[in-house]
């Protein structure tokens, strides 16, 4: 089975906010957001081998441009020659940069940090630290409600392995190009009005 391409993605999304009446949501200083962010990724190279994961975030717009918040990722991945899977946590801080298209279009640039650890693994014990920069495109097809859609970006994680059954270690570092299409729903909160001054 193929995957689509991330330019399809992009398309379909740009079509449903043109047959959409144009709403006049806007992100403003001082909203909350909370998110629920998937990914899904197969490895052509192993059959039947793949990762996904889920990401809850939550943050606050300091400006019209600019938000910071925490994610929490969860990851499963499962892969085979030999069978294995591992159920791998994480958290991390993160950073965002809007740009408004107007029509309830944002593009977004989405930048986070996160430590990573292995929570069941049957040989020994992962630790990872991954740095992500990812494209986006965000629709508002509500007043309080977004749709994303990222379409790859930058990765770089450097990881240490400390086996259980014998003694050996490794460590790497890898910086690629990430092609992965990052499905994400976000909810902004109604901004609390601020109290008069006395």
């Amino acid at each position: 089975m193929h995957e689509a391409p991330p330019w399809r993605l992009f398309l379909l999304l740009v079509l449903f906010g043109y047959f959409i009446p144009a709403l006049n949501a806007q992100v403003q200083a001082g909203q909350l957001h909370l998110a629920g962010q998937f990914s899904f990724e197969t490895y052509p190279q192993l059959q039947n081998s793949f990762k996904s994961t889920l990401q809850p975030e939550f943050g606050i717009m300091l400006s019209p441009k600019w938000s910071i918040g925490l994610s929490i990722p969860f990851q499963y991945e499962e892969a085979t020659s030999p069978s294995r899977y591992y159920y791998r946590l994480g958290v991390g801080p993160f950073i965002r940069r809007y740009f408004d298209l107007k029509s309830g279009f944002y593009a977004i640039v989405h930048l986070q940090a996160q430590a990573q650890f292995d929570v069941h693994r049957y040989d020994g014990r992962q630790t990872f630290l991954v740095v992500q920069a990812t494209p986006a495109i965000s629709y508002f097809f509500s007043p309080r409600f977004a749709f994303e859609a990222g379409f790859g970006g930058f990765t770089y994680q450097t990881y240490h392995y400390r086996s259980s059954v014998q003694e050996s270690k490794d460590s790497s570092n890898q910086l690629r190009i990430q092609s992965t299409p990052v499905l994400s729903l976000r909810y902004y909160f109604p901004r609390r009005s601020q109290s008069p001054r006395v």
